[in-house]
């Protein structure tokens, strides 16, 4: 039987290893890297300035990056809890009989005949995001400077169900619906979204010391926008509307250590994900003399996230904080005819909640709120709570 302070120190191990990672992930990423201005589109279309252009072609880096983000560190999050080393998280199995408890390390359910192989869990997730990014545009011969002024709100329903292979080793699938609402003060227009998202995970436990998980999704979201025509803010100027359809495709990696003292608990993380989001061809129309064909263009995201969670437990309750800075490698810094449009590809993602048993050990809940920081003429913050069930 190997000693506790050997497991320790193969904790520790592992989590140099995965900050070693994130060093040399950020090693490879090109300081000079100049990420593409509009997405993938005909190189000779001539676009409009982005008074004059439909919500969802400037807004697109902002409404993938916050939807995939959520989703995917939704999935993560819930997947380390799984997989972690039955030392870190005290957990031991649970029969039908239970009651309340906590073994020599975290949050546990009382030891029974055998161990519960399959999950059943489910999210939600309300957020707010804010984009004040300047738009410079060249129109007649005169250069004009303009705020994006888009403000989302996002809500994301997620259910999912997984299976342990062995002790070591999940499978599952979740399922989200995604709904957005904003405005886009650009064009004084507004924009509302449904999509609907499938993503199969893995995760699989290493040495009882870290941890792998991968996430892919493929989604379809539906879009149904309006502006003002000519970005006119005033009443009555005319209405244009539109809709459209778009397909997305992302795949997340993820590596954590684990590491506990008495009551303590520490996790190291490093991700990278990275996302598409195609928009079909759409016609945007005032229904009356106006019409305008909107080709297709697709979006990208990549991003670097390094991390870390600490928490405590009580006898009942463990609360924890966590902090990553994340780091986009790969983005599209607008998607319209701007040309100086800013970008910030850096910043901070802070959070703080806590987790706990309800009925007897039958549910274990996680209440979390999160707040991203450092990036300029951006803001994003979110709450969400889970609750897991274990069979």
């Amino acid at each position: 039987m190997k000693k506790k302070g050997s497991r320790h120190h193969l904790s520790l191990i592992a989590l140099l290893v995965c900050g070693c990672m994130a060093l040399v992930s950020l090693a490879h990423a090109d300081s000079t890297y100049v990420p593409p201005g509009p997405p993938d589109r005909p190189a000779s279309l001539e676009e409009p300035p982005p008074e004059k252009t439909a919500s969802s072609v400037v807004t697109a880096p902002q409404t993938l990056k916050t939807a995939v983000r959520q989703t995917t560190a939704l999935i993560s999050k819930r997947i380390a809890k799984v997989i972690a080393p039955r030392s870190f998280t005290g957990k031991t199995s649970r029969k039908p009989d239970v009651s309340l408890d906590f073994d020599e390390y975290g949050m546990g359910i009382s030891a029974g005949d055998a161990e519960q192989r399959n999950g059943l869990w489910a999210n939600i997730a309300i957020g707010e995001s804010e984009d004040e990014r300047l738009l410079t545009t060249i129109g007649s011969g005169v250069r004009s400077t303009l705020s994006s002024d888009s403000k989302f709100d996002l809500n994301n329903y997620i259910v999912g169900i997984d299976h342990k292979l062995t002790n070591k080793t999940v499978v599952g699938v979740a399922i989200s619906y995604e709904r957005a609402e904003g405005t886009t003060g650009f064009n004084a227009g507004d924009m509302d979204s449904d999509g609907l998202i499938f993503s199969p995970y893995f995760a699989t436990l290493i040495r009882d010391a870290f941890s792998f998980d991968l996430t892919a999704g493929l989604g379809w979201v539906d879009v149904d926008q309006k502006r003002n025509k000519d970005g006119s803010k005033v009443p009555g100027a005319g209405v244009i509307t539109a809709s459209l359809e778009s397909r997305r495709v992302f795949i997340s990696a993820s590596a954590k250590g684990y590491y506990n003292r008495d009551r303590w608990n520490l996790t190291g993380n490093v991700s990278y994900l990275y996302a598409e989001e195609e928009q079909h061809p759409f016609e945007e129309s005032d229904g009356r003399t106006y019409s305008r064909d909107v080709p297709s263009n697709t979006t990208h995201l990549g991003q670097i996230g390094v991390g870390g969670e600490l928490s405590y437990v009580f006898d009942t309750i463990e609360p924890y904080l966590n902090a990553a800075f994340e780091y986009d490698t790969t983005y599209d810094k607008d998607t319209s005819g701007s040309e100086d449009a800013i970008y910030d590809r850096n910043g901070v993602v802070l959070g703080a909640g806590f987790r706990f048993l309800l009925f007897s050990n039958a549910l274990v809940g996680d209440i979390q709120a999160t707040k991203v920081f450092g990036r300029d003429d951006y803001d994003e913050h979110s709450i969400m709570g889970n609750l897991r069930f274990e069979f």
